[in-house]
C-alpha cells in the first residue's frame, strides 16, 4: 500500500495521492530518488494506486486482486519496465516500447512505462524518449527514475513533474526543501488571487482574523492579522463568548497557535466581508449565522495544485528572518487532510475555482456571487 510509505515520504506520498484522487495526474513524472532504498517498492505501490480496478476504496490499497499481483511481479502487460542494457538504455528498447504501446490496450484504461536509471539514456535513446514526452497520449503515463537528475537533458526535465524523494523520514532540513522548490513543476504565470484584485471589482472588505501566531517578517498588525498575546486571546474566549464566531487551536512545532473569528466592529462598518479560512472555520461561520436572515454566507473555494501550494509556502518561508520549514511541512500535510474530498463534499461545496487565468477566475467569482447573493 502506498500509505506504508507515509512516514518515510510524507510530502510526495500526499502530493501523488491527491493528484490521483483529484484526477490531476501528470503525463510524465521524474522521480529524483536521492538514493532512497525503497524506491522500487514505492513506484510499484504508486502504479497499483493508479491502476487497481477496485480503486482503493477509502484510500486503502487492494493488495489481493490479480492485477495488483501482476503489477507487483512486474508482468502486468500494461506496465513496462525499462532497465539499462549493459551500460546504457538503448534507442531500440524505446522503439520497442513505442511499438508495444501503439497496440490497443485490453487490460487497463491507462498504460505506464517506468525507465529505471534514466540517467543512463544515451544521446539516441534520450532523443527518442523526448519525442514520446513531447506528444503524450492521454492514457500513457511515464515514470523516469534517477539518482542523478543533473545528467538528464534539460528538455526531458522540463517536460516532467519532478518528485524529489527524501533520503529518510527526517529529511525536513533546509537543503532538502530547497531541492523541492527547485524541482517542482509549476506554471510560473499563475498569480495569487489577492484581496486587491477582488476589491477592484467587488464591493467587499477583507476580514482581519485574530491569531496568537508570531508575526512574520513583512506582516502588519491589524492588516494581515490582529495579533494577540495568548493571555489576550484567552480573555476574549472566556469573557466575550457571545462575540466568538469560531476559533481553532493548532498544535504546531513551536507550540499551540490559536486563530479566531470575532464579531467586532468590522461587521458593523462593512456590509460585505471577504473571510479567509479553513473548511472548519467556514462551517462554523455558516452555523453561527444560520438563523440570521440578513446574512448570507457564500463559500468561494479556490483549488490550488499541491505543487503550487508548496511552492508558495516555501517562497513565503524563505523571506522570513528565521524560516520555520518544519512547521511549514506540518501545515502542508495537515491542510491536505483538512481539505480532503469527503470534507469538501460534507461542507456542501459544489463550485470550485482555479486561478490559472486571474481575470477569468475573478469574473467567474463575480458571476457566482451575483447568482447566489
Amino acid at each position: 500500500m502506498i500509505d506504508e510509505y507515509i512516514d518515510e515520504q510524507k510530502i510526495i506520498t500526499t502530493v501523488l495521492k491527491n493528484a490521483v484522487e483529484k484526477n490531476k495526474i501528470s503525463h510524465a513524472y521524474l522521480f529524483e530518488t536521492n538514493g532512497y532504498q525503497n524506491k522500487d517498492d514505492f513506484v510499484l505501490a504508486f502504479i497499483k494506486y493508479l491502476l487497481c480496478p477496485h480503486n482503493y476504496s477509502n484510500n486503502k490499497n487492494c493488495v489481493n486482486c490479480t492485477q495488483c499481483e501482476l503489477i507487483q511481479k512486474r508482468i502486468f502487460s500494461e506496465v513496462k519496465h525499462i532497465y539499462p542494457d549493459g551500460m546504457w538504455i538503448k534507442k531500440e528498447q524505446l522503439e520497442e516500447l513505442q511499438q508495444n504501446f501503439s497496440e490497443t490496450s485490453v487490460e487497463s484504461n491507462k498504460r505506464i512505462y517506468v525507465i529505471h536509471n534514466a540517467d543512463r539514456l544515451n544521446t539516441a535513446s534520450a532523443n527518442s524518449i523526448l519525442k514520446f514526452l513531447e506528444e503524450p497520449e492521454d492514457n500513457i503515463i511515464a515514470i523516469l527514475m534517477t539518482d542523478n537528475i543533473h545528467q538528464l537533458l534539460d528538455t526531458i526535465i522540463s517536460r516532467c513533474q519532478i518528485i524529489s524523494f527524501a533520503k529518510n523520514n527526517k529529511a525536513l532540513e533546509k537543503n532538502y526543501l530547497e531541492k523541492i522548490k527547485k524541482n517542482i513543476n509549476m506554471n510560473n504565470d499563475i498569480i495569487s488571487l489577492d484581496e486587491t484584485i477582488l476589491k477592484e471589482k467587488i464591493d467587499v472588505k477583507p476580514y482581519v482574523l485574530y491569531t496568537t501566531r508570531p508575526i512574520r517578517t513583512g506582516e502588519k498588525d491589524g492588516i494581515d492579522y490582529n495579533f494577540l498575546s495568548n493571555e489576550k486571546m484567552e480573555y476574549n474566549l472566556k469573557e466575550k463568548k457571545e462575540n466568538i464566531i469560531e476559533y481553532r487551536t493548532y498544535n504546531t512545532v513551536y507550540g499551540p497557535w490559536t486563530y479566531a473569528t470575532i464579531k467586532d466592529s468590522q461587521f458593523e462598518k462593512q456590509k460585505d466581508l471577504l473571510m479567509e479560512g479553513t473548511l472548519e472555520s467556514y462551517n462554523a461561520v455558516k452555523n453561527y449565522f444560520e438563523n440570521d436572515d440578513e446574512i448570507n454566507v457564500i463559500p468561494i473555494y479556490i483549488e490550488v495544485d499541491d505543487g503550487i501550494r508548496l511552492e508558495r509556502a516555501l517562497k513565503r518561508e524563505r523571506q522570513q528572518e528565521k524560516p520555520k520549514y518544519e512547521e511549514m511541512c506540518r501545515r502542508f500535510l495537515a491542510d491536505s487532510v483538512d481539505f480532503a474530498e469527503e470534507k469538501i463534499e460534507k461542507s456542501g461545496i459544489t463550485k470550485r475555482f482555479e486561478n490559472i487565468n486571474i481575470d477569468e477566475c475573478v469574473n467567474e467569482i463575480i458571476k457566482y456571487l451575483s447568482e447566489n447573493n
